[in-house]
């Protein structure tokens, strides 16, 4: 069988020299050459004498420290293949990982961004059911809702405006006078004041003019 670079063998009465045959009790056999064998031979005490009984030959076959070395050096030569082969490889699957993370986060940054210019209406698709996928969906309700409300504040400003427009037409065809000093006068004898002003600021410019008053303070300031 083989172990390791050599062999063991076992031959009884069966000897792979002739130098075996001549091995006495406690002699060894060392050949020169590839492969190198080293044998012993096997004595056995007879039982009616003094004698020893051949029985066979322990011999050992093996290479010698040269290739040995060369066989060590190819092996190391595989294992540094193999071992490089392997931080390629995890080097790789964890450089994919890390761009299947990176990307869905880069979406949502640009998503943020959007949203940030004023794009409600910006979404994020992504399919996978982890922590990503959720803060994802979590991201696209949040726009859902800015949206929706975005909505309805235009409709909102736009009903002010219109409502805007329609006071400033009404006020442009009614005369206001009477009402004004109505105002002024029925406050100046709620408040009991000295005197009471209404002042109006002008369109588009921010001077004030005096359109009311009541008592006698008052019709001395509105007149100087």
């Amino acid at each position: 069988s083989g172990t390791d670079g050599f062999e063991i063998g076992f031959a009884p009465l069966y000897p792979k020299s002739q130098a075996y045959l001549n091995l006495g009790p406690g002699e060894v056999y060392l050949s020169s050459g590839t492969p190198m064998t080293y044998a012993l031979g096997i004595y056995q005490q007879a039982q009616d004498g003094p004698d020893l009984i051949f029985q066979g030959v322990v011999a050992l076959d093996f290479e010698p420290l040269q290739d040995f070395r060369t066989t060590t050096r190819g092996l190391v030569r595989a294992l540094i293949l193999v071992t490089l082969l392997s931080v390629g490889a995890a080097l790789l699957l964890m450089i994919y990982r890390v761009r299947r993370l990176t990307h869905p986060m880069r979406r949502l940054a640009e998503a943020v961004n959007q949203i940030a210019g004023g794009d409600r209406a910006v979404r994020v698709e992504m399919t996978t059911r982890d922590e990503l996928g959720q803060l994802a969906q979590s991201f696209n309700e949040m726009a859902a809702n800015l949206e929706t409300h975005d909505a309805a504040l235009q409709h909102k400003v736009a009903e002010t405006s219109a409502l805007s427009d329609i006071g400033q037409e009404i006020l442009s065809q009614v005369d206001l006078e009477p009402a004004l000093q109505l105002i002024v006068e029925r406050s100046h004898r709620l408040l009991q004041a000295d005197a009471s002003l209404l002042a109006l600021r002008q369109p588009e410019s921010d001077i004030f003019v005096i359109e009311a008053y009541s008592g006698a303070a008052a019709q001395a300031f509105a007149t100087t």
